[in-house]
């Protein structure tokens, strides 16, 4: 089976070649002997480094990469194809040659180098390709060196398995990762993961291509998915569900909040959000996304009989000043309406499928043998498991005719709703962590249940004492219940780090959270940006001297396992922070610093100028006599990557980093004009910033939904907004400098 395999491997590699070196590429094949020499006389030869991997390769190996040059002729530029057999190897190359060859003596960006003739071949052919381009003509002789070394050190290493395979709950936990980490290459990767180690049902793949976009903050892509007129006839998990709503929320509700007049809410909900929201508003469920609890709100408030209890109940539920400046015009609407109290305006709701409201008025009527029935047939459509267990509890609890007759009339119905209760969470927190296999479908409840607190936002508060009993239960779950803990890990992290302000009595859960990490024995881009994350919450509670020292201790034993070019941005960023932070310990800090810099002159070559600048900016700050190599340093200062007078603004919350990105872009480019903006709402000041702007940077993951539609609303081109994944100085600075090199 074995040397079946690779004959086929062999075939597939000869049948690529053999497309790949003919015409219209200048270079020729001939030297390989399998390849025959197609009569050109002029073609250009292979470089000797490049033929091993080729040799390898035709003879059936495919567990390691080749590197293949293509140009149309000698004058034009040459575009280099690393192959592989997989995604999951032309993953790992980009990451190898990344850091082997690195920015300076090329270009990885896809939208930067253009397709060639060659694409269209490995379109046919059973390989994945990364495409890069050097950055100068005189700097491909660099890359084949590289390459060369490269190719020893790949002959040299171990072999190891080429999949590893993943649980379905590590896989889901390993997007949670990615998204809470911006980092959209990462989370598509996992997917694709998903997909090939388990199997995805379409409206599988469609919840988590919506989970994505939501993520990101791109509201249309959610209304504009394919299948969402399907999807809104499904029973959606409350996770997608919530996020269709904060898309239609955000997209047709949102911006209009500012005018504070509730009647402009209702009749914009009426007019876009209603009709598109089709069988959506039957039930709020189980969701308490407070997007969908003001949607919720709305709906109820442009009904002919307004449920005041309802509108009461869920305005109470999202917290003082839900609806911005409108909600005082919408208390003032509520308490103006009539309660309903009577069984027949219930039935009326539940004719209509207004279930939530029919519920709240039968809840406070007398028990019988018709309302209780009613009431079941009410928790059983708003599927919501807490309901249907006070449900169940008060009919249980109701006079023993009473009982009998619905179990006799209705024991399905019933049996239903008894079953819905069973899924509801255990009351205590130790209890809910201690749901044991995988797989269970009361594990799957509690991630659920987990997963819906923390996007509730306002609706619920860390209290120290659940802080301490977070501490407990990770150093107590990490290992002995690590299936329900992967999955639980993340939406913590989301809960504790971002959507909750640092936080003194937090700071041994942010420990907890930075060490947990580490029995995942991975550090991915995606694991060291919420690191980050998680140890500049740590520094901004106020630790003590100890405490601090303890972190920085921490955080250069990682930075020690992970040291290379590849991680630079992230120590740089770090070290970034760390520097305009508050230190209680400068010495340890300044450890830390040196690593960082230290590691940075070492790989000064391979550096962007980005981060060369920011490394330059530190090293003088951090007033260390550091000596940087000289030649790398004038290399640095010979071209700049940004040569413009164009005017552009940073948008970002994080002003510190926002400032820090303009004092490297005055490095990089002294004619650019960059101004700056970290405004909440939509002001004149940036309105009036985005308008005179050429291009606007928006770091999306530092930002409100309201300043977004602000700045969309007033560019005077479309095509001017950018955005930038992640944080970070480095981030904004490498996002000004591709959208210039690619508009070039």
């Amino acid at each position: 089976m074995a040397s079946e395999a690779q004959s086929e491997h062999a075939q597939a590699a000869a049948a690529c070649l053999k497309d790949f070196f003919e015409a219209p590429n200048a270079f020729s094949g001939s030297l390989i002997a399998q390849q025959r020499d197609s009569g050109r006389s002029n073609a250009e030869p292979l470089p000797e480094p490049l033929l091993d991997a080729i040799r390898r390769s035709l003879n059936g190996g495919a567990d390691l990469p080749m590197l293949l040059p293509f140009r149309s002729s000698r004058d034009d530029v040459t575009t280099w194809y690393a192959c592989s057999r997989d995604k999951q190897g032309a993953r790992a190359v980009r990451a190898d040659l990344h850091a082997f060859i690195g920015p300076s003596y090329a270009d990885f960006d896809s939208s930067i180098v253009a397709r060639t003739h060659a694409d269209e071949i490995f379109e046919r052919h059973p390989f994945y390709v990364v495409r890069f381009r050097a950055t100068r003509p005189t700097f491909d002789k660099n890359i084949v060196e590289q390459w060369g070394i490269y190719w020893s050190l790949l002959q040299r290493r171990p072999l190891r398995r080429t999949l590893v395979h993943r649980t379905f709950t590590q896989l889901r936990a390993a997007l949670d990762w990615a998204l809470l980490a911006k980092n959209e290459s990462e989370a598509r990767a996992t997917v694709a993961a998903l997909r090939e180690q388990h199997g995805l049902s379409a409206e599988n793949r469609a919840f988590l291509d919506i989970r994505i976009a939501a993520a990101f903050g791109r509201w249309d892509e959610v209304l504009g998915h394919a299948n969402f007129t399907y999807l809104l006839k499904l029973r959606l998990p409350p996770e997608t569900f919530g996020d269709i709503w904060e898309a239609l929320y955000e997209t047709w509700v949102r911006p209009i909040e500012q005018a504070g007049d509730a009647a402009r809410l209702i009749a914009a909900f009426e007019t876009n959000v209603r009709p598109a929201a089709g069988n959506l508003l039957r039930s709020l469920g189980r969701s308490r996304r407070p997007a969908a609890l003001k949607a919720f709100v709305l709906h109820e408030l442009s009904q002919a009989r307004p449920s005041a209890d309802l509108c009461a109940q869920r305005l109470a539920e999202l917290g003082d000043g839900a609806f911005g400046p409108a909600t005082a015009a919408v208390v003032e609407m509520i308490q103006a309406l009539t309660p309903k109290r009577d069984f027949e305006a219930a039935r009326e709701d539940m004719e209509f499928e207004r279930y939530e409201q029919a519920y709240d008025l039968l809840w406070a009527l007398e028990d019988s043998v018709e309302m209780l029935t009613a009431l079941l047939r009410c928790a059983k459509e708003i599927d919501d498991p807490m309901r249907a267990f006070q449900t169940v509890t008060r009919v249980r609890s109701s006079a023993d005719a009473v009982l009998s007759s619905v179990q006799t009339k209705r024991a399905r119905l019933f049996e239903d709703v008894i079953r819905l209760a069973a899924a509801k969470p255990p009351e205590s927190l130790e209890a809910q962590l201690r749901v044991q296999p995988e797989g269970d479908h009361a594990a799957e409840n509690v991630v659920e249940h987990w997963r819906e607190l923390a996007n509730a936002d306002a609706l619920s508060q860390i209290d120290d004492v659940m802080a301490q009993r977070l501490v407990q239960s990770m150093e107590d779950e990490a290992l002995s219940n690590s299936s329900t803990f992967d999955a639980l890990l993340p939406i913590w992290f989301d809960w504790i780090v971002e959507r909750t302000k640092p936080h003194s009595p937090f700071i041994p859960l942010y420990s907890s959270l930075i060490e947990t990490m580490s029995v995942r024995d991975r550090y991915g881009e995606s694991e060291l940006d919420l690191i980050k994350q998680a140890a500049l919450h740590l520094v901004m509670a106020g630790p003590t001297p100890d405490q601090y020292a303890q972190l920085m201790q921490r955080l250069l034993e990682i930075f020690t396992l992970v040291r290379s070019p590849y991680v630079m941005r992230w120590a740089l960023d770090l070290a970034d922070a760390l520097m305009i932070a508050p230190t209680r310990n400068e010495q340890a800090r300044n450890q830390l610093i040196v690593a960082i810099l230290s590691a940075g002159s070492e790989y000064l070559a391979r550096l962007a100028n980005a981060q060369k600048a920011l490394l330059l900016l530190l090293a003088n700050e951090a007033s260390l006599p550091f000596e940087f190599d000289k030649q790398a340093v004038a290399k640095f200062d010979e071209p700049h990557d940004v040569s413009t007078q164009a005017k552009i603004m940073l948008y970002s919350l994080d002003s510190q980093s926002t400032q820090r990105a303009i004092d490297v872009l005055r490095t990089l480019s002294p004619g650019l004009k960059v101004t700056a903006n970290s405004d909440t709402e939509c002001t004149p000041r940036l309105r009036q910033h985005t308008r005179h702007a050429d291009y606007v940077f928006f770091v999306s993951s530092v930002a409100t939904h309201q300043a977004f539609y602000c700045i969309k609303n007033s560019l005077r081109d479309p095509d001017a907004l950018c955005q930038v994944q992640g944080t970070g100085t480095t981030r904004i600075v490498e996002s000004v400098i591709s959208q210039f090199n690619a508009a070039r």
